[in-house]
Formats: C-alpha cells, sequence, structure tokens
C-alpha cells in the first residue's frame, strides 16, 4: 500500500446543483465538477464510510479524459480521511459493484458519466452496501458545507480484478451454440472486456 500526496483544497463555493438524486453529476470545469471538488467529495465519503465501520473503498473510472484525474482527487480526500482505498483502475460500472462484493470492501465509487455529454463526468457511490441517493447525498452536502471530516492516514492500493470479473460473469453464463458477434465498443470502459467474454463462451468474436 501507498499513501498519496495531495495538492487539492476544500474549495471556497460548493456547486451545489452537481448534488443530484441519484448521483454527482455536472460539467467539468472551474465552476462545475473539478478536482478540488472531487477532492471535497472524497472527504465526505471517506467520513461516512468510517462511521459506518466501513475501512476500505473500491474506486475506479470509465475512459473519459477527465475520469483519471477526478478518479486521483477523490482517492486523495478517501484516504485523509484514514479510510483505505482500492483502485482497480478503469472498467465499467458493474465491475465495481462486483468488486465491493470480490473484495469484501461493501462500498466503491464509480467515475463515469455514462450517457451524459462528453464534458460532463459523475461519481456514483456504494458505502456500507447501499447505492446513495437523495438523503444519502444531501448529507454529504452538510458535511462538505459544514468541513466535519475525520482526519487519518489512509493506504491505497491498485488491484486489477479484470480476470476475476470476467471469471464470474462466465462462470454463471453459457451459449448454447456457436455463434459468430461483432463488437464495436468504441472508447468504452468494456472494450477491452467484452471482446473476452465472448470468446470465452465460445463465440467468433469480431472487433
Amino acid at each position: 500500500m501507498d499513501t498519496l500526496m495531495t495538492t487539492y483544497s476544500i474549495p471556497e463555493t460548493l456547486p451545489l446543483e452537481i448534488f443530484r438524486t441519484y448521483d454527482i453529476r455536472g460539467e467539468v470545469s472551474a465552476a462545475h465538477l473539478n478536482e478540488n471538488v472531487a477532492y471535497v467529495v472524497g472527504l465526505a465519503i471517506g467520513t461516512e464510510a468510517l462511521q459506518a465501520q466501513q475501512t476500505e473503498i473500491v474506486a475506479a473510472c470509465d475512459a473519459r479524459l477527465t475520469g483519471e484525474s477526478l478518479k486521483k482527487a477523490l482517492i486523495s480526500g478517501i484516504i485523509e480521511t484514514g479510510c483505505n482505498v482500492v483502485d482497480i483502475g478503469m472498467g465499467p460500472t458493474p465491475m465495481v459493484y462486483f468488486a465491493t462484493h470480490f473484495l469484501s470492501t461493501q462500498s466503491g465509487v464509480m467515475v463515469t458519466a455514462s450517457h451524459n455529454p462528453a464534458n460532463h463526468n459523475r461519481f456514483k457511490i456504494v458505502l456500507n452496501g447501499k447505492t446513495l441517493s437523495e438523503a444519502d447525498i444531501q448529507n454529504l452536502v452538510k458535511r462538505i458545507l459544514a468541513r466535519d471530516f475525520l482526519n487519518g492516514a489512509g493506504k491505497i492500493r491498485t488491484q486489477n480484478i479484470i480476470a476475476d470479473y470476467i471469471n464470474a460473469i462466465c462462470k454463471n453464463l453459457s451459449v448454447k451454440k456457436k455463434m459468430k458477434v461483432v463488437i464495436d465498443a468504441g472508447n468504452g470502459a468494456a472494450s477491452e472486456i467484452a471482446p473476452k467474454i465472448f470468446r470465452r463462451l465460445g463465440c467468433d468474436v469480431v472487433e
């Protein structure tokens, strides 16, 4: 495990409009969602996790250009509370949900804007097995505004679980007859995973 040096700061104003009903989402810009906002969201998530006796959180992002930098800032905030982080890299959102069970963390954060515009991004949060929504997200806002954060020295470790994720999927699926499958994954986070899954299932895959 390693620590992560931070160069982020708590923003003077919080863009409240990005705290939605089911996620934290908005345009990546100086006035909306940026690295400092990601950092303070990490402080709030790490504190909430520890107070729920959760000591480790999975973090991942999709293939968006802003994903890695926002994830890094988020992780910095989380570990500054004393909560540990498992960085599983880039992948699809279901892989994070899988990881929370496979790695027994019960908690995770996915940085993904899904179908939203290219200049947007989003945090989807699971704490103690529950996907945060409505009142839970507003509790994060209240904590951030009050600057009510725990202080500690968490650790970060990286773990590649793609092979385990593929094994879990293929264990529960079967194809009755061989099919030819054309996959255009484009720049999606599943672009490296999907062809491997269909080949494991016995399909003739054309990427």
